[in-house]
């Protein structure tokens, strides 16, 4: 079973509260809480719909055993990756298979 973990959420969103008071004709500062939420909430449904991530995040993925052919791929979700920073590999329960390969 995999396992798809957010390990640090993003600390923005694609419009700020400013530029969305600015397009809905809102002078007063009472409502941007509201505003805030709902920029929020259409920003995870958009990223939901589309299976994309409209800003960066960090995610962790936990994998219960690695692919096996005939793929033999890991797929990441959630494009476009900007980066890998670790690929950690542990493996136990494995036997050693002796081949009788001469050097």
């Amino acid at each position: 079973m995999a396992a798809l973990v957010v390990s640090a959420a993003a600390s923005y969103y694609p419009v700020t509260t400013a530029e969305a008071k600015a397009h809905m004709r809102v002078d007063t500062s009472a409502d941007d809480t509201y505003i805030a939420a709902l920029i929020a909430a259409a920003t995870g449904m958009a990223e939901l719909y589309t299976r994309r991530r409209l800003v960066r995040s960090t995610w962790c993925l936990y994998l219960d055993k690695f692919p096996v052919l005939p793929k033999n791929t890991i797929e990441l979700p959630y494009p476009p990756l900007a980066s890998v920073w670790l690929l950690r590999l542990r493996a136990t329960g494995l036997r050693r298979r002796r081949t009788n390969a001469t050097p």
